[in-house]
């Protein structure tokens, strides 16, 4: 008699399991991206640690790592996650471009001012169309990217420097953001075109907590970052109430303060105290898009030539 080969493959929900566990690092963060307990996330690598035949992660003061197998057992299940949506792309390619699922991954910023009237518009051509929309920061969108979570995203980087893992991205520029100073109305600034590096130190600055304005206005104006007021906030619209009341003049990319709230007049600096944020549409570069979601590309990139002065990148790198 033959006897059957042992069952090679693994279980694809706890793979499932051990790449949420790999992006967050810890199994706290694995259990709120998947919503399941911690302790179900625990068992679940343990039992692919069984079947693997081997300890795929060890626990440190500050999460969890993978140990070498759990590494190879990761890019494993990358490839499985890969393949599984490759097949699923050309079997949506077969759809009708009326129907289907758009899963996008957004910079906050992005997400509450232009990415609503961009699907507004397409859903009024095309309301069969689904949307699953992912706001986070542009490092956790590039690895939803890679993982094959979103379909899409719109990401952004300080146009000095460049996108990490851009060469496996087809990506599109967007638009150069710059920044734009919010004056509560009546603010002696507000009667000037435009604001001066130098018009800042005396004011409270309430700036967004990752912004580093200091040494950049230290840079600009050669005074110490240490005598400046700068009051941070938690985000834009935050600052903008802040400001609204009084409390200071915010700092603020063009893309929030076009869209500002009462109270507030927005000015323009006389020359950039830090790079524009780019913003670039970016997918996987060698996967063929759905229908829907080639609709979505195109409706953003409409939306972009007419919102959007042209950006100083000059044709997409789509190849």
């Amino acid at each position: 008699m033959v006897e059957s080969e042992p069952r090679s493959g693994f279980d694809a929900a706890r793979l499932e399991v051990l790449l949420a566990v790999g992006t967050s690092g810890s199994l706290t963060g694995a259990a709120r991206e998947l919503n399941f307990s911690v302790s179900a996330i625990s068992q679940q690598i343990a039992r692919l640690s069984r079947e693997a035949g081997t300890d795929l992660v060890f626990r440190t003061p500050k999460g969890v790592k993978l140990t070498e197998a759990g590494a190879v057992m990761l890019e494993h299940a990358r490839r499985i996650r890969a393949d599984t949506y490759l097949t699923r792309a050309r079997l949506r390619a077969l759809q009708s471009p009326d129907s289907g699922r758009v899963r996008v991954g957004c910079a906050a910023s992005f997400t509450a001012t232009a990415l609503p009237r961009i699907i507004r518009g397409l859903r009024d051509e095309r309301p069969r169309i689904e949307f699953a929309v992912r706001s986070a920061t542009t490092d956790r969108i590039l690895l939803m990217l890679a993982d094959f979570d979103v379909d899409l995203a719109v990401v952004w980087h300080y146009s000095d420097d460049e996108l990490p893992g851009a060469e496996d991205l087809a990506t599109v520029p967007l638009l150069d953001d710059e920044l734009r100073v919010a004056l509560p109305e009546g603010h002696p600034l507000a009667a000037q075109p435009t604001v001066a590096a130098e018009d800042l130190l005396a004011e409270v600055l309430i700036v967004r907590q990752h912004l580093r304005l200091g040494p950049r206005l230290h840079e600009a104006t050669g005074v110490s970052s240490s005598s400046l007021r700068i009051l941070e906030s938690n985000d834009y619209y935050e600052a903008q109430g802040l400001a609204a009341a009084g409390l200071g003049v915010a700092v603020l990319p063009e893309l929030v303060a076009a869209e500002h709230r009462p109270g507030l007049a927005i000015r323009s600096l006389e020359s950039p105290i830090l790079p524009a944020r780019r913003f670039l549409l970016a997918w996987p570069r060698f996967v063929d898009l759905s229908p829907a979601v080639a609709a979505f590309k195109d409706s953003v990139l409409a939306y972009a030539r007419t919102h959007f002065p042209p950006t100083s990148t000059g044709d997409p790198t789509d190849s």
